[in-house]
């Protein structure tokens, strides 16, 4: 299916340093945080028990995405390298693609007879 991205084949690097082949990922979108600016002069809807302050509320914050990876070998980072902030890049077919980015968290998976793994989360900056 040419159509359909693969993963295969694809490099990531963090701060220059190489994470090792792609396993896979999981992209988390951005959020919005609303805030309730709800006036005094709102409108009231209904008497006694059944009142109701009909609320406005506004988009004020939106929260940078994020993105977990998942590769094969030894994690070149370690705890002591959360909280830096870099490049994170991806090339696929000789193409690269780079956000600024936090590394949030790092892991070492390993299991009987597998290949360690390195499992990383990264916040986007900006």
């Amino acid at each position: 299916m040419p159509d359909i991205p693969s993963s295969q084949n694809v490099s990531v690097s963090f701060d220059g340093v190489a994470l090792g082949g792609l396993i896979g990922f999981d992209e988390g979108y951005s959020a919005a945080s609303p805030t309730d600016t709800t006036g005094a002069t709102a409108t009231i809807v209904g008497s006694g028990g059944n009142t109701r302050v009909i609320r406005q509320v506004e988009i004020t914050m939106i929260e940078p995405g994020s993105i977990s990876v998942r590769c094969w070998g030894n994690p070149p980072f370690a705890r002591s390298d959360i909280g830096l902030a870099a490049t994170l890049s991806f090339t696929i077919a000789g193409l690269t693609t780079s956000w600024p980015a936090q590394l949030a968290n790092v892991q070492r998976v390993g299991s009987a007879g597998e290949l360690l793994q390195g499992s990383y989360q990264f916040q986007f900056m900006g």
